[in-house]
């Protein structure tokens, strides 16, 4: 079945401060606007005067910016960058519902058609009161069909809606521009890591040192030893011996809960890089391969099994843009707020095992299983705590079972 996608135009009434888009836009043409997306669609985005194309959970400001008062010359420009933007976020063979007035609509909707996507404008022609009239009604009819319990169906609308918008959130990540991204909250040890042109082998390192420990305490690793090394040029990694290694590992404190063996592996993964990629780790993504031999190139490395291999690939595509043939063998790394989350939102069972969560994101997103990882994961870390979890912060909280409050 092809995704729903809805396109909703900003208006001009919005609230005074910063806040998510979903929320920055207070007219009630709006609010109605935004109803019928989320229950007609699948996904969802904005389309903003000011910024282009919003999910509805991205922190804007306000501004002033519309297009019923921009010029053509301006009108095209804005067309443009919001073309390309959709190419990068609409799923193949998406079905298009545009939720916009003429000005927004009159470049995007022959774009898209175009481009081979299937689009309806159901408040086409209408004036602004009768748009309000038809969403009030539609809105009604909608509100007497779900008063019926639906106990037949054993949950399935609601787990489409969950996988759908867990996509949705994973996708725009995906889709999205190239971002430095925050590993250690240590600003220099980040600049290292997302140094993927002059010392990939950092980012590498930094994925074998992740096991068992924190991810921040663990990722900060290469930044220590060119701290106490002066530099983390690979051919100065290449001389260091074990022993070398080891102290640099344990002196004055120890970097890792398990030093002799973190020291083997990090010894062992710069002999890797030299023998087989001459140094320049960056051979291993390089080439737009498949996202199964970039998983294999990472599980060659001394000590990094499935869940490693597959997050330092689907790190490298989602946040550093690195193109692969394919994402088919990009799974979950599911740890455990991926796990907690998976179980909570009803997708397995909380008791379930990693494989059993791995081969349910398999099913439900078979071209790209991994795709949920980041999602899943930025819920359990932020919202989805073990205890007191903060449900009502939460984008999953309209369609989550377990959210607090949600049996009465």
């Amino acid at each position: 079945m092809a995704s729903r996608v809805a396109l909703v135009s900003c208006v001009k009434q919005k609230c005074g401060a910063a806040a998510p888009a979903r929320d920055l836009y207070v007219s009630q043409l709006f609010r109605g606007l935004r109803r019928y997306a989320e229950t007609h669609a699948d996904i969802r985005y904005i389309l903003s005067a000011e910024y282009g194309v919003l999910r509805p959970d991205q922190v804007v400001d306000p501004y002033e910016r519309t297009l019923n008062t921009m010029p053509k010359r301006d009108r095209l420009a804005w067309a443009e960058k919001v073309e390309q933007q959709l190419l990068g976020l609409l799923p193949a063979g998406a079905e298009v519902i545009l939720l916009a007035g003429q000005r927004y609509r009159e470049d995007i909707e022959p774009f898209l058609r175009k481009s081979g996507y299937s689009v309806s404008v159901p408040l086409q022609g209408l004036q602004i009161g009768k748009q309000l009239q038809r969403l009030k009604q539609v809105s009604k009819r909608r509100e007497r069909r779900t008063a019926v319990p639906n106990a037949g169906l054993e949950g399935t609308l609601d787990r489409q809606a969950i996988t759908s918008l867990l996509i949705e959130h994973g996708q725009l990540v995906f889709s999205g521009p190239l971002e430095f991204v925050p590993f250690t909250q240590i600003r220099k040890a980040d600049e290292l890591l997302n140094d993927l042109q002059a010392h990939p082998h950092a980012y590498v390192l930094a994925c074998v040192m992740d096991r068992q420990i924190k991810a921040e305490k663990a990722w900060v690793i290469p930044f220590r030893f060119a701290q106490k090394l002066g530099t983390f040029a690979f051919s100065r990694l290449a001389e260091l011996t074990l022993d070398e290694v080891r102290d640099l590992m344990t002196k004055p404190e120890p970097l890792h809960r398990f030093t002799e063996g973190m020291s083997k592996n990090f010894h062992a993964a710069v002999g890797l890089i030299k023998e087989k990629y001459n140094g320049n780790a960056a051979k291993i993504w390089e080439g737009k391969p498949s996202s199964a031999d970039v998983v294999y190139r990472f599980l060659e490395f001394q000590g990094v099994g499935p869940k490693i291999a597959t997050m330092a690939a689907n790190i490298l595509a989602r946040h550093f843009k690195v193109p692969f043939k394919d994402y088919y063998s990009i799974d979950v790394s599911a740890d455990v707020h991926v796990r907690r989350v998976f179980g909570r939102l009803g997708l397995t069972d909380p008791e379930d095992s990693i494989e059993a969560v791995i081969y349910r994101a398999r099913a439900l997103h078979p071209e790209f299983p991994g795709l949920f990882d980041y999602p899943a994961w930025e819920i359990g870390r932020n919202w989805c705590r073990l205890q007191s979890p903060l449900c009502g912060d939460c984008y999953m909280k309209e369609v989550c079972p377990s959210r607090a409050g949600s049996s009465g």
